[in-house]
């Protein structure tokens, strides 16, 4: 296995979590999905809060299930911007914050339309089952900003 891809996205009702483990036959790559979860959430949770709670959950799935401290990846993919070590957060926020940026991950945002994740809640296709076997460099992201974390609410 060549690399493995994390995708998380939520929404203000559930989250959603695919992983994909990308392989290189003789030049051509190959995506297949290894592990998918969807959850209901909590409908007092913002945007954020929740693909914050989605990023948590999956290191506590790593942690658990394949007992690792850190994940084998070089790319987290969510739209969660690291904040400010100077910026007063709520306790909740802060706790999961801390646990995300342990990790020293970058963090990117993938639209929701091209966002594997959001296939939970919107069916199955191609996309679904390999994730993105293009060069990173090809994938249709932007980078979030790290120098602070806004947090919207509804």
């Amino acid at each position: 296995m060549k690399a493995i891809h994390l995708f998380t996205d939520a929404s203000t009702t559930a989250f959603g979590i695919a992983i994909y483990g990308i392989s290189d036959n003789d030049g051509k790559k190959q995506g297949r999905l290894l592990f998918a979860k969807s959850r209901p959430l909590k409908s007092s949770l913002t945007i954020p809060r929740a693909e914050l709670v989605t990023a948590w959950s999956v290191l506590q799935f790593f942690r658990k299930e394949l007992e690792l401290s850190a994940l084998p990846v070089d790319r987290l993919e969510m739209n969660w911007p690291r904040s400010n070590p100077n910026t007063k957060l709520p306790i909740f926020v802060r706790n999961r914050v801390d646990e995300v940026q342990a990790l020293n991950l970058s963090f990117r945002y993938v639209p929701s339309e091209e966002n594997p994740a959001d296939l939970a809640s919107r069916g199955v296709s191609k996309v679904w089952r390999e994730g993105l076997i293009e060069e990173e460099d090809h994938w249709p992201i932007q980078e979030t900003q790290k120098d602070h974390m806004v947090e919207s609410h509804s």
